[in-house]
C-alpha cells in the first residue's frame, strides 16, 4: 500500500484536530459545542503530544468555503482540509508532489448520540486574549478538554487516552493557540500548486488513521 511522506499527516495530534475543526454540530437531546468556522482566521497553535513532542502549527480558515489549511512553521509541507470535497490533500513541495485521499463523509459527520462522544459545558475562560466556553469530551478511547469560541474557533484542547500505545505510554496532546487573527483568506491558498501532479491513495488509509484519533469511527 502507498503511504504518505513523513511529515503533517504523520503527526496524529494534527490530524485529529484538522478532523475536528471540520466535522459538523448535530442537533440532539445533549448540547454540543459548534465547530464549523463562521469568520476566516489565521491561527498559530502551541501543540504538545507523546507521539510528536513540541511544534507550532498555523492554521488558516476559509469559513464560506469550509476549508482549511494546516502548516508546520519552519517545515514546506502543509495539509489542506476541503469538507464539501470530502477530501484531504498533503502539498510536498519539496517533492513537487500532493497526495490526496477522500475522506468518504468522515467530515460531514454529526456529534450526535452515535459518534460515542459525550459533551457537557465546563465554564469559560480566555486563551490569546479572547473569551471561549470549556467543554468537557468523552469519549471510547479517552477523555479532555477543548475551549471554543462562540464562532467555532477551537483555542484549545488538551486530551489523554485510557490505554498505553505500542511504546508503553498513554499517548496525551494539548493544543493551545497563541495569537488569532480574523482577516480574509484568498481562496488559492487553499488549492495545490497549478501544475503540481497529484497522487490519490486508498480512502482505506484514511480510515485506518481515523479510529483513534478522534474517538469517531472510519467512514
Amino acid at each position: 500500500m502507498q503511504s504518505l511522506p513523513s511529515g503533517l499527516i504523520l503527526r496524529r495530534l494534527v490530524f485529529g484536530a484538522a478532523g475536528a475543526l471540520c466535522v459538523a454540530t448535530g442537533a440532539a437531546a445533549q448540547e454540543y459545542p459548534s465547530i464549523l468556522p463562521m469568520r476566516d482566521a489565521t491561527i498559530v497553535y502551541d501543540v504538545q503530544s507523546t507521539g510528536s513532542g513540541a511544534l507550532r502549527v498555523e492554521a488558516d480558515i476559509s469559513a464560506a468555503n469550509q476549508k482549511l489549511r494546516l502548516s508546520e512553521v519552519g517545515r514546506p509541507d502543509y495539509l489542506l482540509i476541503d469538507r464539501g470535497a470530502e477530501q484531504v490533500i498533503l502539498v510536498s513541495p519539496d517533492k513537487g508532489m500532493s497526495f490526496a485521499v477522500a475522506t468518504g463523509g468522515f467530515l460531514h459527520r454529526q456529534l450526535d448520540p452515535g459518534s460515542n462522544l459525550h459533551f457537557s459545558r465546563a465554564g469559560t475562560r480566555s486563551v490569546a486574549g479572547i473569551a471561549c466556553t470549556v467543554w468537557r469530551i468523552e469519549g471510547p478511547h479517552g477523555a479532555g478538554d477543548s475551549c471554543i469560541t462562540n464562532d467555532g474557533i477551537i483555542l484549545s484542547a488538551e486530551g489523554k487516552g485510557d490505554k498505553p500505545d505500542s511504546s508503553g505510554r498513554i499517548p496525551s496532546g494539548r493544543v493551545t493557540a497563541l495569537s488569532v487573527n480574523y482577516v480574509d483568506q484568498p481562496p488559492d491558498l487553499f488549492d495545490p500548486p497549478d501544475g503540481m501532479p497529484t497522487v490519490n491513495l486508498p480512502p482505506s488509509l484514511f480510515q485506518s488513521m481515523v479510529s483513534g484519533i478522534t474517538g469517531l469511527s472510519g467512514p
